[in-house]
């Protein structure tokens, strides 16, 4: 394993309810990246409210939202998946 993935295992394993993480995750081919709270953690998934909307074009607010501010996106969990680059949460980026 790589120290990358090492820390990510880590990370996953000391998840809290109510911990503020980075989710990734894919639907129809497209890649999403936001700021969550915690809301559920289950031994192979985790389940994650979303601070923010996700908007359909992320460089236009007119453009109508795909993820409202507040839905639940679960991912699985990278100790389930032994890797994951993007579905899963993340540490918060400073």
């Amino acid at each position: 394993m790589t120290n990358t993935l090492e820390a990510a295992i880590e990370f996953d394993r000391n998840l809290t309810l109510g911990q503020a993480v980075e989710i990734r995750w894919t639907n129809c081919g497209r890649m999403y990246r936001s700021q969550a709270h915690i809301s559920k953690i289950n031994a192979k998934t985790v389940r994650a409210r979303l601070f923010l909307p996700i908007f359909e074009d992320p460089n236009d607010y007119q453009s109508g939202v795909r993820y409202p501010g507040g839905q639940e996106i679960i991912v699985p969990r990278i100790l389930t998946t032994g890797q994951s680059d993007n579905n899963g949460v993340f540490p918060v980026r400073a």
